[in-house]
């Protein structure tokens, strides 16, 4: 497996090597986040705090970019056995928006700074039912909004692919709801948060210009 992913990222290089054959400038960019895969292959069994955003889209003009990121999570699941069954539901959805500058350090390299906005969604509901008892239900969703400055340095390989990773300090102000229902009937709680949470440049981008 290792050797798949190893060939696979040196055709994505002779690719972007074979395609920079016009000096236009490109003003749509996708990135991927490659951080897991990287990870798995030089690190056995290591655990790595990552980037929690899988694509990136920046859109612009000279050295001014806006940009966008995303990540989402859907996950169903309902195991059986002859006493017990339990229902879960987990929807995960965060959406990140905000504008970059760049600045050329060599002809190789250039870094940039900007500021993002982020916007996140959660849901989990979880139902159990034990033989012919009043099923237990837990149900949990929170909404949460912030964001923070951001830098970063790239490496540009040709004008049409270049890799990036940069750092970030971010702000999320979450609030929620959680209902519990069962035998003793219905309770509900409204949780409120506020967490600042800084992220070391530790998640690397590929990048391909169109």
């Amino acid at each position: 497996m290792r050797t798949y992913i190893l060939c696979f990222l040196c055709i994505i290089c002779l690719l972007g090597q074979l395609s920079a054959q016009s000096s236009k400038k490109r003003t749509t960019e996708l990135g991927l986040n490659v951080t897991t895969t990287l990870a798995g292959f030089f690190n056995s069994g290591g655990e790595t705090a990552i980037d929690p955003y899988i694509i990136s889209l920046k859109t612009g003009r000279k050295n001014r970019f806006f940009r966008m990121g995303a990540t989402f999570n859907i996950s169903n699941s309902r195991p059986l056995d002859f006493t017990t069954s339990i229902v879960t539901k987990e929807q995960d959805y965060n959406i990140r928006l905000g504008f970059e500058r760049r600045i050329p350090i060599t002809e190789r390299f250039r870094m940039h700074w900007g500021i993002d906005g982020i916007v996140q969604y959660t849901f989990e509901s979880t139902e159990s039912r034990f033989s012919s008892s009043v099923p237990v239900i837990l149900k949990s969703q929170s909404i949460g909004g912030g964001g923070g400055p951001v830098m970063g340095i790239a490496f540009v390989i040709n004008e049409r692919m270049y890799l990036s990773t940069e750092a970030a300090m971010y702000g999320i102000y979450t609030t929620g709801r959680v209902e519990a229902a069962g035998i003793d009937g219905v309770e509900r709680q409204n949780p409120v948060s506020f967490t600042l949470s800084p992220m070391i440049p530790n998640s690397l981008y590929f990048n391909f210009s169109f």
